[in-house]
């Protein structure tokens, strides 16, 4: 199971957080770059972070999250709307390490994966269940 915390207005973030519970990760919800701190700060802290480019203050967090030795490995995924060059660029100098779109719940699931080391072709946490 791996740790996920979102940070940013997630509107469409249910079936997202759905997904990774049904595929066996822990994901937490925040709305601004203060309570994903404090969700940091009270541990334990996640093992990947899901970001919006566009929150407040999202440029000074990924800073501040790469620039200390307790966080600086957090693999940091943004969750962008479009595919446009304006978009990717200001996912990249966050210091992001992938994207998905925000509305592809498998693709996050299988970003997760990815960054966390799990192998891409496992099953789903509670495959075969009713």
């Amino acid at each position: 199971m791996t740790r996920v915390l979102f940070v940013g207005e997630f509107g469409t973030a249910d079936p997202l957080v759905t997904e990774l519970h049904r595929a066996g990760h822990s994901a937490i919800r925040t709305n601004t770059v203060d309570e994903a701190t404090k969700a940091i700060e009270a541990g334990p802290a996640p093992e990947v972070l899901v970001v919006t480019p566009g929150v407040a203050g999202a440029d000074v967090f990924c800073a501040r999250l790469r620039g200390s030795h307790a966080t600086e490995n957090i693999p940091l995924v943004a969750s962008i709307g479009a595919l446009d060059d304006e978009t990717l660029s200001a996912a990249f100098r966050l210091g992001i390490d992938d994207f998905v779109l925000s509305a592809d719940a498998g693709g996050l699931r299988h970003r997760i994966d990815a960054v966390s080391g799990l192998p891409a072709d496992r099953p789903p946490a509670n495959a075969g269940r009713a």
